[in-house]
């Protein structure tokens, strides 16, 4: 994408030696150093042409930079400084040095279960660091997940995140976000984009981490958001021998269905990543989440169908001896 930065006045004020990095929709991000220090940093800046998505697009960079603002972690891109204006709008972060989740899923298909709870670990940690400052990350998922040369892994791509002080960002109806790693009831516009949508958010990608798939693919992305409504979670192959039950259980609590059956926390998330490869948990059997429908033949032979039929019995037995008395006292 080719832009001439010379027209950029502000931004050539700052910073200089300018190195493009990556590019979207809305805008290209580039390494440049800090005049007044010789730093480098990560510079975002918006170069969205289209006057129909211009309004809502400066939005969404407000948004970013706002919520950057609250948050202080290691898990989490952190802000330099920021510039907004008609003429030009750029936002300086952090410079990592590194490659994203997507780009090492790539390189090795899917990962063992060590490696992939030393990630997920810092994941969660990034998301308890944004929860608590009441915003929804909205749009996790493995481009928007940095590990830099030090294996520190750093949440970035704040733009369509939401606050308790956030604008509406969106169209009414809309749905928001990567549809490969959306929650159901985000589909179905039953509930807002909340702490439990970023955990089956969590859910997915770790999966994706030690399968080296998505759960749901294909081309057609309305297909893909109906089946986190409809279809059942696969289950991960190797659970239970060379992955243990533990960790797909995790998933098995992050992706369910019912919202009300997830974790209700980052924190107790986190806390069942610290133990799911410990020796403890190595018989724990497989997770289900409600209780499931007996059938004919588990209702027949259950201790409630047995009771319920010596019951009966009884009442039967009780009814027949009243009408015998009857019967020979004449009264029948």
């Amino acid at each position: 994408m080719s832009v001439n930065l010379a027209k950029y006045k502000n931004l050539n004020k700052h910073f200089e030696d300018f190195k493009e990095i990556g590019s979207g929709g809305f805008g290209i991000v580039y390494s440049a150093t800090y005049k007044k220090n010789g730093k480098r940093y990560a510079i975002k800046l918006l170069t969205c042409n289209d006057l129909t998505k211009k309004e809502t697009t400066k939005m969404r960079f407000r948004n970013e930079v706002n919520l950057l603002k609250k948050v202080k972690s290691e898990n989490v891109v952190r802000m330099f400084g920021s510039f907004i204006s008609e003429e030009e709008s750029y936002l300086a972060m952090e410079l990592i040095e590194g490659t994203s989740l997507k780009n090492l899923l790539k390189k090795k298909g899917k990962m063992n279960p060590d490696e992939t709870v030393i990630i997920a670990k810092e994941i969660c940690q990034g998301l308890i660091d944004i929860h608590k400052n009441d915003i929804v990350h909205r749009d996790l998922k493995p481009n928007n997940i940095l590990i830099n040369n030090q294996r520190i892994v750093k949440l970035i791509d704040f733009g369509i995140s939401l606050s308790d002080e956030s604008l509406r960002l969106t169209a009414q109806n809309k749905l928001v976000g990567s549809v490969q790693y959306v929650a159901p009831e985000l589909v179905t516009k039953s509930s807002n984009p909340s702490v439990q949508s970023d955990i089956y958010a969590f859910g997915i990608i770790l999966y994706e981490m030690l399968s080296g798939k998505l759960p749901y693919s294909g081309t057609d992305h309305q297909a893909i958001a109906l089946m986190h409504v409809n279809n059942e979670f696969p289950p991960l192959e190797g659970a239970g021998k060379t992955i243990p039950q533990a960790l797909e259980n995790i998933i098995i609590k992050c992706t369910a269905k019912n919202i009300a059956d997830r974790y209700s926390t980052c924190t107790e998330l986190y806390r069942d990543l610290v133990t799911c490869l410990s020796i403890k948990r190595v018989d724990e059997p497989k997770l289900i989440l409600g209780k499931p429908k007996k059938n004919v033949v588990e209702k027949v032979n259950s201790k409630a169908f047995t009771i319920s039929l010596i019951i009966i019995g009884i009442l039967l037995i009780a009814i027949a001896i009243i009408l015998g008395v009857l019967y020979v006292g004449g009264k029948l």
